[in-house]
């Protein structure tokens, strides 16, 4: 099934938890980290990001979907071949079912002109993409590193996503990183479509609601060198 999609048409999305994480929990506490990880993965090539945020709410992962999708547009994708797939949790508007109505789904099908679609009721392991790179990323990322501070935090997210976009391979699919799989697929488009900030949600809120910044919780979004990403497949 994965094999008949182009890289970047077919998309699950889903949000972590990560105050259950025990090796995590304490800094979180300390250092005010994030409580929530927002992911969405290419099906396809398995090109993965991330963003955090301390709230888990419909708005976020309309932001982060929207910023993404227009992310996507300014490369050239098509917007009208790309699907985003996600469960049936209310912080992807499903108590809505209503296309009509703004939040999640309007933004993605209305707005950008792109697909959504549930997955079934029960059926978790339709999003078993996105739930194994969260298993992943608490093993090799949560449960590894320490941090500092928020920023600190922040700029080690940007360079574990640029690992495990760029240079991580998968043995699922055939020993090769998303970079390589993205560039075999889609060797029209540009390689630095992969390269995607890590974004601050609470930080992008404000932001948008042109609310002040509150002391050490700006926006905090580090995109990797074009060297590195140039150099790292």
């Amino acid at each position: 099934m994965k094999a008949q999609y182009k890289s970047l048409t077919h998309h699950q999305e889903d949000v972590k938890h990560l105050y259950d994480i025990p090796e995590y929990w304490t800094q979180m506490q300390t250092f005010k980290l994030p409580k929530y990880e927002y992911t969405i993965r290419d099906t396809k090539s398995g090109f993965t990001i991330v963003a955090f945020a301390d709230e888990y709410s419909e708005q976020y992962s309309t932001m982060l979907t929207e910023t993404y999708l227009r992310h996507l547009k300014t490369f050239g994708i098509d917007l009208s071949e790309v699907t985003v797939q996600t469960d049936n949790g209310s912080e992807f508007g499903a108590k809505k079912r209503d296309i009509k109505v703004p939040g999640f789904v309007n933004t993605i099908a209305i707005e950008y002109g792109a697909q959504h679609q549930y997955i079934p009721p029960g059926c978790s392991n339709a999003n078993g993409d996105v739930e194994s790179f969260h298993a992943t990323i608490e093993r090799e990322f949560f449960e590894l590193e320490t941090f500092g501070s928020r920023k600190e935090f922040f700029q080690k997210a940007q360079v574990y996503q640029g690992f495990y976009n760029f240079v991580r391979v998968n043995f699922s699919k055939g020993g090769r990183s998303p970079i390589q799989l993205f560039l075999e697929d889609r060797p029209g488009i540009s390689p630095k479509v992969i390269n995607f900030p890590v974004y601050d949600l609470d930080a992008l809120f404000r932001q948008k609601m042109e609310l002040p910044t509150i002391k050490g919780r700006g926006q905090y979004v580090h995109k990797l060198p074009e060297t590195m990403l140039l150099q790292q497949w």
